[in-house]
């Protein structure tokens, strides 16, 4: 019974991605039969990746519901957090970079008055970019940038794990360049002594174990 099953599923799939294929001209058709090998071999690391992008990552060190203040403004977000985090005696180090105006294009911009659930999910082994945005995709996680990190840092502050960095990714086109063209991801971290550092981090580099990730859903 469960080989019939396997059967049945790998013919939905075989249907699935041969629906893909319909629509293309003659001699698009051979274009794609001339690197048909390199598409296998692509789709194969795809699906892998996929598949066990989850061992990468653990479950949340911390999950709580996040209620949207009715005053809030995701193009102004960064900057009342900082200038708040400036007065307090726990603030380390501001990088001038985390500002409003370098992380305004948030891919999605959460709603006053509206909820939200929040986890930290920690970075069990290396990780790049692109197995996050697996994760991301796989477990509907909104992306919101800067500014989604700030509000929680300015609910959830002394919820954040200790000697750790918390990265609030988004999407290319929606991330600061800097004056080398590199792409830079915003994240805060808790140090040992209680302090908190807002940090700038490049987008290509990878995520290691002790990191986490800011993960934020619907609800």
């Amino acid at each position: 019974m469960k080989k019939d099953t396997i059967s049945e599923q790998r013919r939905q799939l075989v249907g699935l991605f041969g629906n893909a294929l319909d629509g293309f001209t003659e001699n698009q058709y051979e274009e794609i039969l001339k690197i048909g090998n390199f598409l296998q071999t692509s789709l194969s690391n795809l699906i892998n990746k996929y598949l066990y992008v989850d061992n990468l990552f653990g479950q949340p060190i911390c999950q709580f519901k996040l209620s949207v203040p009715l005053d809030y403004d995701n193009d102004t977000r960064i900057d009342h957090t900082i200038e708040k985090a400036k007065e307090e005696k726990s603030t380390l180090y501001c990088n001038t970079d985390f500002n409003s105006k370098n992380f305004i294009k948030s891919t999605n911009k959460l709603i006053p008055g509206k909820n939200y659930l929040v986890e930290f999910i920690p970075v069990l082994s290396q990780a790049t970019n692109e197995d996050c945005f697996v994760f991301f995709e796989k477990r509907k996680v909104i992306l919101v940038g800067g500014p989604g990190l700030a509000l929680v840092y300015d609910f959830k502050k002394n919820d954040f794990p200790l000697n750790t960095y918390l990265f609030s990714f988004d999407k290319k086109d929606s991330l600061w360049k800097d004056a080398a063209g590199k792409l830079k991801v915003p994240s805060i971290r808790h140090h040992l002594n209680g302090g908190f550092s807002f940090r700038v981090d490049s987008f290509n580099g990878s995520l290691h174990n002790g990191d986490c990730l800011l993960c934020i859903y619907e609800q």
